[in-house]
């Protein structure tokens, strides 16, 4: 009966850890940037600027030859001068 019990108990835990670690992992891949690159401004077609708190990167780019989204840099001088602008 012991033995019963304590299988219990070690599946609730396990199950308990394996949903909280779910959690973890969806909550960090709310940010759909990691990692950011630089880009020269005569390369993008479109800049999207998106604000979420959690988030330290919250500008992609979408290149005009390829149309690949880019992860941008929001340090970079000529981004904070569009942004200003922008009213941001």
């Amino acid at each position: 009966m012991r033995a019963l019990l304590f299988i219990g108990f070690l599946v609730c835990c396990l199950a308990a850890f394996d949903l909280s670690q779910g959690i973890t992992i969806a909550m960090q891949s709310r940010c759909p940037c990691r990692h950011s690159r630089s880009v020269q401004p005569s390369t993008i077609k479109k800049l999207d600027i998106f604000k979420q708190v959690n988030c330290p990167i919250q500008v992609i780019a979408v290149l005009k030859k390829t149309g690949e989204r880019v992860c941008v840099n929001p340090k970079m001088r000529w981004l904070r001068q569009v942004t200003q602008q922008m009213g941001r």
